[in-house]
């Protein structure tokens, strides 16, 4: 072999290649080799020369933190899980949407889909934790009034003993 002579070895086909490069926010299309200012060739639209996963919906991560603190506060009576739950259902119905119309990436919709899965997760949670916090305090409000009606727990004074019975004498 020559020294001048280089030998490149080719890579094996079914390893993954990572591809580097600047992708289109709306199709993905990697635009190596498009000037700055170039519609993106696949789809037309104007491009941002950004990594693909940092142009996510934000509709999109606000379903996913929602559905997170949905879970995080379902322990506070309820309340604040049910609401953020209901909302990560709603902003990722409206990602999906987005994505659907072209006005956000595709890559938004793992995150919407995600959000939108466990804030129904988040909810049930909620719903269960609410229905045990309703239960229990029927629970006291049954006892405090059965209480107060005279039965219950309240002390019940002994029974007068029978005065014995005279002895009769012969």
């Amino acid at each position: 072999m020559d020294e001048d002579t280089i030998n490149f070895e080719t890579p094996d086909s079914t390893e993954p290649s990572v591809q580097r490069g600047y992708y289109c926010a709306k199709c993905g299309y990697n635009l190596i080799g498009i000037a700055m200012g170039d519609p993106c060739p696949e789809c037309g639209s104007d491009f941002l020369m950004d990594n693909p996963y940092s142009q996510r919906c934000s509709k999109a991560i606000a379903s996913m933190i929602l559905w997170i603190m949905s879970i995080m506060t379902c322990m506070f009576y309820g309340v604040p899980g049910l609401v953020c739950g209901i909302l990560a259902i709603i902003f990722a119905k409206q990602a999906r949407a987005q994505v659907h119309m072209g006005q956000a990436p595709q890559f938004s919709l793992d995150f919407a889909k995600a959000g939108r899965v466990c804030g129904w997760i988040g909810l049930g949670l909620s719903v269960v934790f609410l229905l045990l916090v309703a239960a229990y305090l029927i629970f006291i409000v049954v006892m405090i009034s059965s209480i107060g009606a005279g039965g219950g727990f309240a002390p019940v004074p002994p029974a007068p003993t029978p005065m014995p019975l005279p002895i009769p004498t012969p």
